[in-house]
C-alpha cells in the first residue's frame, strides 16, 4: 500500500470513528456505509495482481489482462454505487425532514392583515437595524419575505433561528445527523478518487478523472442503473406513505382535540 493509500485509509477510519461515536438517528447506517467505504478502498491494492499473476501462469495477452482488469474494476464500481446510493438515499430524506416554520394560516384573515402590516413596517427599517426587530416582526416577514423586503439570505438565517427557538431539540437533531450524512457522503468521494487512481483513469497533468471514466461508469453501472432507480422509488413510496399515515394521525388527534372542548363547553352550559 502506497504512501497516499495509507493516509486515505487512515483518513477513512478517522470518519469511520467520528460517526460511530455520534448517536443520532442515521449514525449506525452512516457508519455501516463508512464501513463498507473502507473495506472497498482496503481492497483496490489486490484487484490487478491476481490477474497479472494468471496471466503470466497462463501466458495470456495484453488485451486479456485489460478485459479482466475491466471486469474487476467494474464489479467494484457496483458495489461502490450501491453504498453511495444508500448515503444518498439518507441524505433525500433527511432533507425533507428539515424542521419548518408552522404553516401560515391564510383563512384567518385577522391574522394575515396583522401579519401583512408587520411586514410593511419591516419593510421600511433600516437594514442596518434589523439586529433590533423582535421575534415576531421577523416571523412575520418570513411569512411575506417579497412584500417585507428582506434579502434571500437574511431570510435563511431567520429561519434557522425562528425554527431553533421554535424547535430546539429538532433542529438539533437534524444537524447532528447531517453531520453524520455530510462525513459519509465525502467518505464516498474519497474511495471514488481512490478507485480512479487504482484503476488508472486520473489524469496526471490535471489530477481528474480524465474522459475515460464517463464510458466505464456508464458501462459498468447501466445494468444497475434501473435496479438501484426502483429500491429508490420504493423508498420514496414507503416515505410518502408514512408522511400520509402521520398527517391522518394528526388530524385525528386535532379533532378529538375540539371534540373534547365542545363537550367541556355543553358541559359549562
Amino acid at each position: 500500500m502506497s504512501t497516499v493509500e495509507r493516509s486515505v485509509k487512515a483518513l477513512l477510519e478517522n470518519k469511520l470513528q467520528r460517526v460511530a461515536a455520534i448517536d443520532s438517528a442515521t449514525s449506525k447506517a452512516m457508519a455501516n456505509a463508512v464501513k463498507h467505504a473502507l473495506g472497498i478502498h482496503n481492497g483496490l491494492a489486490n484487484v490487478k495482481p491476481p490477474i497479472a499473476k494468471r496471466a503470466n501462469d497462463e501466458q495470456r495477452n495484453d488485451a486479456w489482462r485489460r478485459t479482466e482488469t475491466n471486469k474487476a474494476f467494474g464489479e467494484r464500481l457496483r458495489e461502490w454505487a450501491r453504498v453511495a446510493m444508500e448515503v444518498e438515499s439518507t441524505a433525500r430524506a433527511h432533507a425533507a425532514s428539515k424542521p419548518t416554520l408552522p404553516a401560515f394560516d391564510k383563512t384567518d384573515m385577522l391574522a394575515a392583515m396583522e401579519t401583512i402590516a408587520i411586514a410593511q413596517r419591516v419593510a421600511s427599517s433600516d437594514p442596518m437595524k434589523y439586529h433590533e426587530l423582535s421575534p415576531i416582526e421577523r416571523i412575520a416577514a418570513l411569512r411575506v419575505p417579497t412584500l417585507a423586503k428582506i434579502p434571500p439570505s437574511v431570510a435563511e438565517r431567520w429561519t434557522e433561528e425562528a425554527i431553533g427557538n421554535l424547535y430546539p431539540e429538532r433542529l438539533a437533531a437534524y444537524r447532528q445527523d447531517l453531520e453524520v450524512i455530510e462525513e459519509a457522503k465525502t467518505a464516498m468521494e474519497m474511495v471514488k478518487h481512490s478507485f480512479q487512481a487504482e484503476a488508472g483513469f486520473i489524469d496526471s497533468t490535471t489530477g481528474a478523472a480524465g474522459p475515460q471514466w464517463g464510458a466505464f461508469e456508464r458501462e459498468h453501472l447501466g445494468p444497475i442503473r434501473q435496479e438501484l432507480e426502483k429500491a429508490e422509488a420504493t423508498r420514496s413510496k414507503a416515505r410518502a406513505d408514512s408522511a400520509v399515515e402521520e398527517a391522518r394521525r394528526a388530524l385525528q388527534k386535532a379533532e378529538f382535540e375540539q371534540n373534547r372542548e365542545e363537550i367541556a363547553l355543553l358541559k359549562a352550559m
